[in-house]
């Protein structure tokens, strides 16, 4: 802690009790995994072409078919280095009924032999994680496998994004009913994604997601959602110039009427106003909670008069 309050500047008093009470040094309250839907895609789009005979690409392909991920293991330090298609189409027959979205939040590979020497140099007892073996056809199958992780992680998308539900565009539907069908339908061949529709669309309707599975659907829409408000609210903020008065959004009718109600303030007048609004007693209340956190742990005690 006086390493990290000693190597800044300047520190706020809940940043400091935060370190006083033992906590870890976060940047964020999640840990996340990163999901290539490019890559997935891609085989899909591989699956199609061979169930019709073309040799032809559709276009849809974000990236090379065999492109492969490199980690580092935080426990063993070992190098694993993967392709995440393959690990999800040849996983255990175990994990039939997990999809693409929970297998990534809840499993991660290993190296047999790096998942061994952790075991052999652990000095305390762990809960058990449980191992799943690749199937054969895995190029790794001998050296790698799968485990259990205790805490689930978060997936994060990455690539293309997918897009929104009401999008207007034929293309675009398309891509967003292939896109929920991969992520959140448990699938390991075209067959078991489609089940016998003519069209993506088709079978995403005949798609029946539990509820916890549409919640992370609704989710995806919801980000298109915050995406378009942010815009809007910029918009907003430029066009045409907010009045201090509409930014601050202040219940105070005494200093509303202060303002005027005709004259546009200059940026360099919001900027003064907003820097002065932000500076009355927001320090000193968080200073206060801060101190009587420490003091109720026992940290500080009252001086005696």
């Amino acid at each position: 802690c006086c390493n990290r309050v000693g190597a800044e500047v300047e520190f706020s008093a809940p940043a400091v009790a935060f370190y006083l009470l033992f906590n870890k040094d976060h940047l964020s309250s999640e840990t996340f995994a990163g999901l290539h839907l490019a890559m997935f895609s891609s085989r899909v789009a591989a699956m199609e072409q061979e169930a019709s005979g073309e040799d032809g690409s559709d276009g849809i392909e974000e990236g090379p078919l065999e492109a492969v991920i490199v980690e580092v293991d935080s426990e063993t330090a070992a190098i694993v280095e993967h392709n995440q298609a393959d690990n999800y189409v040849l996983r255990s027959h175990q994990l039939d009924s997990e999809c693409l979205y929970l297998f990534v939040s809840r499993y991660k590979i290993i190296t047999v032999r790096g998942d061994h020497a952790a075991e052999s140099k652990s000095q305390k007892r762990r809960p058990f994680s449980r191992r799943y073996d690749f199937l054969p056809p895995h190029p790794r199958h001998l050296t790698h496998r799968l485990i259990e992780l205790h805490t689930p992680v978060v997936p994060r998308i990455e690539g293309r994004m997918v897009p929104r539900r009401d999008a207007s565009n034929p293309k675009a539907r398309e891509w967003y009913a292939k896109s929920i069908l991969i992520l959140f339908k448990p699938w390991r061949t075209l067959r078991d994604l489609l089940e016998g529709a003519a069209c993506w669309e088709d079978a995403l309707a005949a798609f029946h997601p539990n509820r916890t599975i549409q919640c992370y659907i609704d989710n995806l829409q919801l980000l298109h959602r915050m995406k378009t408000d942010a815009v809007n609210e910029m918009q907003s903020r430029q066009y045409p110039p907010m009045k201090l008065a509409e930014q601050l959004e202040r219940d105070d009718d005494d200093d509303l009427d202060q303002l005027g109600k005709d004259d546009a303030l200059t940026p360099e007048e919001e900027t003064k106003a907003l820097e002065e609004q932000l500076a009355v007693d927001a320090p000193d209340s968080w200073n206060n909670a801060a101190l009587s956190i420490l003091t109720s742990e026992g940290y500080f005690t009252p001086a005696s008069k």
